[in-house]
């Protein structure tokens, strides 16, 4: 990061560290409230389609049944062919007896994915489906009908995939492992949904920052071994605020990024902006602005990018400032900033991520906001464990 001169602190400084302390205290408000980790279920069976979460939703015992399910791994339409060995499959119990009284098989047909529901005649719906990315399906089943009759449903579902280094020959998975998790009509999603969190089943995600962010992503081993190197990489310039990432003539988008993906390295379908500014910022909504054009940038590069990642530069322990030769660190007085500035972007395929800090302002070997060599390993394992 290069260094410029320190910028005066205006007057607004006070409001916009309050307005994000305000911001922050919400969106951890707002994560409490959600489902814990442990909701999930878990990456247990392996391949493509190892179920993460199922969730259905109706608004009232009349009304429709919104259904989705997310997997670990990302997959395409062709996976799901129909006369193709893989299956995924939503069970419905509409009468509390435990077992399936109706199926939906999610399945590409004449080119599109649909789910095709089997009816006690002989003849099947077919349901159209969309899709949030790659590593989900949702679809809604009519009321009043086999899967969802006026009143209340559970649902399951189970998987079968040969596509995975730990598949031999298959893998299966079901969600629950046994039983069926009820609908609440008019309440909150089945109990094995999770909120969207940073981690996920991305082919390839793209970390693209400044110097600091080199020193935790690719200087060290340890964050590429937690999170996988296969499926990582990075891209970063010194000096790389995040208002030159807004430009998308920036040259550190040009060329090729480093440690690349195994696969789909010039494609990924994610993108991790971590944000700094080369100055001393004053007021959060600077942030929010360079961070929007920011996103757009990265997405005129990469149409293929499904998920954007806020992150902020590594900040001071608990949120705090820390001084170095008596001069304020950098990375720390802006750190609170961007965490204000992203709380408010969240939404539309942009996710917060980790808002990581040092352990102490020992950490720091500059007033910039570097990193000693004896933190960089524990910084980037914190960091990994938000993405696995």
């Amino acid at each position: 990061m290069a260094t410029k001169a320190r910028g005066t602190r205006g007057r607004r400084r006070g409001a916009a560290i309050a307005a994000g302390a305000m911001a922050l205290v919400a969106v951890t408000a707002l994560l409490a409230a959600l489902p814990a980790a442990a909701d999930r279920d878990p990456r247990d069976s392996g391949g493509r389609l190892d179920i993460r979460s199922v969730t259905g939703t109706k608004d009232g015992l009349a009304a429709p049944l919104v259904v989705t399910v997310r997997t670990w791994g990302a997959w395409n339409r062709g996976l799901l062919r129909e006369r193709g060995p893989n299956r995924l499959v939503v069970m419905f119990d509409v009468d509390g007896d435990g077992a399936s009284d109706a199926s939906a098989r999610v399945v590409r047909s004449a080119g599109a994915l649909v789910a095709v529901i089997g009816n006690d005649d002989g003849t099947t719906t077919t349901l159209p489906t969309t899709r949030a990315n790659r590593s989900s399906v949702t679809f809604t089943v009519p009321a009043g009908t086999e899967a969802d009759p006026v009143g209340e449903v559970a649902i399951a579902a189970r998987t079968r995939s040969s596509v995975g280094a730990a598949c031999d020959p298959v893998c299966r998975d079901r969600s629950p492992d046994a039983g069926f998790d009820p609908v609440v009509p008019g309440g909150s999603p089945t109990p094995t949904t999770s909120p969207s969190p940073p981690g996920g089943s991305f082919t390839c995600t793209e970390v693209v920052g400044f110097s600091q962010t080199a020193q935790w992503a690719l200087e060290v081993p340890d964050f590429q071994d937690v999170v996988g190197d296969a499926a990582w990489q990075v891209r970063w310039a010194p000096g790389g605020a995040i208002y030159f990432w807004a430009n998308p003539q920036f040259e550190g988008w040009d060329g090729d990024a480093q440690s690349p993906c195994a696969e789909e390295a010039d494609a990924p379908d994610r993108v991790v902006l971590t944000i700094t500014s080369q100055e001393y910022e004053d007021d959060a909504s600077v942030f929010v602005g360079w961070i929007e054009d920011a996103i757009e940038a990265a997405r005129a590069r990469y149409p293929s990018v499904e998920q954007v990642v806020l992150q902020a530069v590594v900040g001071g322990p608990g949120n705090g400032s820390c001084t170095r030769s008596g001069t304020e660190v950098r990375a720390a007085h802006n750190h609170p900033l961007v965490d204000a500035a992203i709380a408010q972007l969240v939404g539309s395929g942009v996710v917060a991520g980790p808002s990581p800090e040092v352990r102490t302002c020992d950490d720091y070997a500059d007033t910039i906001g570097h990193l000693v060599d004896a933190a960089r390993g524990p910084i980037a394992r914190e960091i990994a464990a938000a993405y696995v």
